[in-house]
Formats: C-alpha cells, structure tokens, sequence
C-alpha cells in the first residue's frame, strides 16, 4: 500500500510541474508570437522580402491556408445536393447513412483519475442527482 501512496504522491507532483512548465510555455509562445508580428510588420513597412541577421535568414512565405471549418449542417446540405444532382431519390436517408458509416464504433478506454476526495464525492453526489432526475 505505501507503494501506491508514493506513486500518487508522485504523480501529483509531476502534475504540478507540468502545469507550471505549460505556463511557462504559453508565456515564452505569447511573446515569440509578439516578436514575429513585430518582424513581419516591419518587413511589410520596408517592402522587404527579408532580413538577415548574421547565419540567420528570416523571409516572408505566401502559404495557402487550409480550408475553413463548416457546419455539418452544412456539409450534410451539400452532400444531400450532389446525391439529388447524380439522380438518387431518397437522397436526405442515404447521406444520414453515410455520415453514420464515417463515423464508425464506439471505443470505450477507461483511465485513472487524481482528484481529491472531496471532489470525487461532489462528482458522485452530481451523479445520483443525475440518475434520479432520468428515471
């Protein structure tokens, strides 16, 4: 039993260290993002393509970005509109198949959780209430 305590104790240390370092990290990206606005805007402001600053070459690249998110709704819509232009009668039914058959089974995982006991007792109480309110 003193082993597992070590372990949890373990964990919850190592849980703690990784937040801060994630803080830490969302701090270092917040002013790397800075910098680079603050280096693009000049590279626009002088019409430069580039600067370089000793072995280090920093440019600006056109990249297409990737297509923007739509709605299911959306693409149920326009997959609905393209099985009616290919002749398909009951079009709305045989999409609804089709989004059911991209999205597969079901996987349940289980996993561990750190929590206080406390807190699992309010997650367990929310739980009964939950149950209660259903039946």
């Amino acid at each position: 039993m003193s082993g597992v305590r070590l372990k949890v104790q373990e964990w919850k240390q190592l849980d703690t260290l990784i937040k801060s370092i994630e803080k830490q990290l969302r701090e270092h990206r917040r002013v790397r993002k800075e910098i680079m606005v603050f280096i693009q805007d000049y590279l626009e402001t002088t019409n430069q393509p580039g600067v370089r600053c000793g072995d280090i070459a920093i440019y600006r690249e056109e990249k297409t970005k990737s297509r923007p998110g739509r709605k299911q709704e959306d693409k149920i819509n326009d997959g609905v509109s393209v099985l009616k232009q290919h002749g398909i009668d009951n079009a709305g039914d045989v999409m609804k198949e089709i989004v059911e058959a991209m999205k597969g089974e079901e996987i349940t995982e289980s996993k561990i959780v750190l929590e206080t006991v406390d807190k699992y007792k309010k997650k367990l109480k929310k739980k009964m209430k939950n149950q209660e309110v259903k039946s």
